[in-house]
């Protein structure tokens, strides 16, 4: 989800928070601002029940949280601020500046953890999970007999997901990801959950796998920022839900939004 003030001039990248706003003030009762999707691109039977899909995304969410804090239990490491970023919570917030065809932005990115290298440096990595919740798919089984095929046929399953975290990694510069598969303890229980493995990937692997290329991420932000400088000068919100094959552009009705606060 991205925030976006129009100027004839400049276009400005700002927080989500009104992107939240705007998605739960609409008629849609349900909203998947915020949280991972679960095999979005699997060839299987998704339930039906859109309560259901959103409890299956919650349980997704918390698995990779849950396993963002359980690999970020070593030794902490601290940076100077005005060098690396801002430390928070699960990381350090690096901002970072690109040029695209003459336009200059800043993102927020983020560093998940490291890990030391034999030369003693600290190698960065994005941490991340996969989570099984219909045991019937045999994670443990194929984990032990062929987990080369098991990441290939999950990363496709998850392909919005996955080529979110593979963005978030090249944004950071982040060249290497660890990846944990986690499986429900019991099927009838989305809050408990057993690390089956964890794995060392390299970005591009991961890239090839799945066939994510930035350029064209570069292209699509590109043609965004044109489109949207070329609206009349106000605040819009780039929405893509979760599930539909549609992006939903919000312009931000000022008058109404100050009548709310």
């Amino acid at each position: 989800f991205f925030f976006f003030s129009s100027r004839r001039r400049h276009t400005r990248f700002l927080p989500v928070s009104w992107a939240r706003r705007c998605v739960q003030e609409t008629d849609r009762t349900l909203s998947y601002i915020d949280l991972l999707t679960a095999n979005e691109n699997t060839s299987g039977n998704m339930p039906d029940d859109e309560k259901m899909v959103l409890n299956l995304c919650k349980e997704a969410t918390m698995a990779n949280q849950e396993f963002q804090n359980f690999a970020a239990t070593g030794e902490k490491l601290t940076f100077q601020t005005d060098k690396a970023g801002v430390q928070n919570k699960n990381g350090v917030y690096k901002y970072r500046r690109w040029t695209l065809d003459g336009l200059d932005f800043v993102v927020r990115t983020q560093v998940d953890s490291y890990v030391q290298t034999d030369m003693g440096q600290q190698k960065f990595l994005k941490v991340c999970a996969l989570n099984e919740s219909d045991l019937s798919s045999e994670w443990r089984k194929k984990y032990e007999f062929n987990k080369g095929a098991l990441l290939s046929a999950e990363f496709r399953n998850n392909m919005n997901k996955v080529s979110r975290w593979l963005c978030e990694a090249y944004l950071a510069g982040v060249s290497d990801l660890k990846v944990g598969l986690i499986s429900r303890s019991d099927a009838k229980d989305s809050k408990k959950h057993s690390l089956i493995g964890v794995e060392s990937l390299s970005r591009k692997n991961i890239e090839q796998t799945i066939g994510f290329k930035m350029n064209e991420g570069w292209a699509y932000l590109k043609y965004l920022i044109e489109y949207l400088r070329g609206q009349e000068d106000g605040e819009y919100a780039l929405v893509k839900p979760s599930y539909r094959q549609t992006i939903r552009i919000y312009k931000v009705n000022k008058d109404k939004e100050e009548e709310q606060n």
